[in-house]
């Protein structure tokens, strides 16, 4: 399976997820929320506007929809551009990253991406962590539907960078190979 129709099933299941009467009830509350989202992001340096709920599945619909293919594109390139990052692939073994803010799932296509595109070989433990649990429900069965030739472990857990609680516990992601952020100020 191609990454493409990998987010195509992603977003079929996101899609399936939203409670509304109808599919034209749907996109038109989809077509909203991807204006919402543009907006707010314009804004997110500023003192002006709410924060996004992204427990909401129509918030997370429109954020794959719209923002984690160009993500994950960035994070391919940045991997691609740098020849320490890419060494890490070349081993040809395992590759373990920890995607803080990761829970929509960008970094860990782009990662995937640069494994697909450079047939790397290896195997890829990733841990997605996210302030939002409900991302974990759009990755979760990744290796499953990708059906790849290297193993790959997507593993979501719950994390808020600003409560020590949600962190501490947390160690085996202290081993890993590649660390991404993904940081977005909350707008309150």
């Amino acid at each position: 399976m191609q990454l493409m129709q990998l987010i195509k099933n992603v977003l079929d299941d996101a899609y399936s997820e939203i409670e509304l009467a109808d599919d034209k009830q749907k996109d038109k509350a989809i077509k909203a929320k991807i204006e919402l989202l543009s907006d707010k992001y314009k804004k997110l340096t500023s003192s002006v506007g709410t924060g996004i709920d992204y427990s909401d599945p129509i918030a997370r619909f429109a954020y794959i929809y719209k923002y984690t293919v160009a993500h994950a594109d960035y994070v391919m390139q940045i991997i691609r551009d740098s020849k320490d990052i890419s060494a890490l692939f070349q081993k040809n073994g395992h590759v373990q990253a920890a995607c803080v803010g990761g829970g929509p799932g960008s970094d860990f296509l782009g990662i995937l991406k640069y494994m697909m595109n450079k047939k790397t070989g290896c195997d890829l433990t990733c841990y997605l962590f996210d302030k939002e649990r409900a991302w974990g429900d759009s990755w979760s069965d990744v290796a499953r539907a990708l059906k790849a030739d290297v193993a790959i472990y997507p593993i979501f857990e719950h994390l808020d960078v600003t409560d020590s609680n949600t962190w501490k516990s947390y160690t085996k992601y202290h081993k890993s190979d590649l660390f991404t952020l993904r940081a977005r100020k909350e707008i309150s």
